[in-house]
C-alpha cells in the first residue's frame, strides 16, 4: 500500500512552475518481494500508516515543463520540455529511503558525485529495454542523473541497479495512472 502524502494544492496554484513533487511512501517490510501492492488488498500490511515493520521512502517526481522553465540550459531541457510523453506526465527524479544514502560507496565516488560530475561516474549496469524506459521516464539521464541516484540512493536499497529501476519505473507508472497526473494535466500551463 502506498500513500500520497504532499502539498498539491501548492504546486497545483503554480502548476506552471512546480518542479519536483515528493510522494512518501510506507512501504511494508515485505515489498522489496513485491511490485506495486495492490490497494485493494488490505491483508498485506495493517502497520503501513504506523510505520511498524514498514520503510519511509519518498518518491521524487517532476512536471518536467516546469522543472524546465527554472533551468533552460540543462541538456535534458533544451528543446524538449513541452515536446513528448515528458510533457504530459510525471517523470522520475530518484526513490530514497529517508536518512540513508551513499551505502557502500567509496569517497573517491561520493566526491565526483558531490561536484555533479555524474558522466564521469560509471555507467549503470541495465538492459536495453531497461534503459529506454529510464530514458522516457528520467529525462536526466542525458546529464548523468540515473547514475547519481543510483550511487546517492539506489546503493541503499538493497537491490541491483535493474532492480532499483524496475521498482522506481512501476511506482512512476501507477502516479502516472491515477487522478493526481490527470489533475496536474488539466491545470497545465495555469497560475
Amino acid at each position: 500500500m502506498f500513500y500520497f502524502v504532499c502539498k498539491l494544492g501548492i504546486c497545483l496554484k503554480r502548476a506552471r512552475y512546480c518542479s519536483v513533487l515528493l510522494v512518501f511512501l510506507w512501504l511494508p517490510a515485505a515489498w522489496a518481494a513485491e511490485s506495486v501492492v495492490d490497494e485493494a488488498d488490505t491483508t498485506k500490511d495493517t502497520n503501513a500508516l504506523s510505520g511498524k515493520g514498514a520503510t519511509l521512502s519518498v518518491l521524487g517526481i517532476g512536471w518536467h515543463p516546469g522543472f524546465c522553465e527554472t533551468r533552460p540550459n540543462l541538456a535534458e531541457c533544451r528543446g524538449k520540455a513541452t515536446a513528448g510523453a515528458a510533457a504530459r506526465q510525471f517523470t522520475l527524479r530518484g526513490l530514497w529511503k529517508l536518512r540513508q544514502s551513499y551505502c557502500g560507496v567509496t569517497e573517491a565516488l561520493k566526491e565526483r558525485d558531490k561536484k555533479r560530475k555524474w558522466l564521469d561516474m560509471p555507467e549503470l549496469v541495465l538492459d536495453d529495454d531497461l534503459k529506454l524506459a529510464l530514458a522516457q521516464a528520467m529525462p536526466g539521464t542525458v546529464s548523468g542523473l540515473d547514475r547519481h541516484e543510483w550511487i546517492k540512493h539506489g546503493t541503499c536499497s538493497g537491490e541491483v541497479a535493474a532492480g532499483y529501476y524496475t521498482r522506481a519505473l512501476k511506482l512512476l507508472a501507477a502516479v502516472n495512472e491515477s487522478e493526481v497526473q490527470a489533475l496536474f494535466v488539466a491545470h497545465r500551463g495555469k497560475s
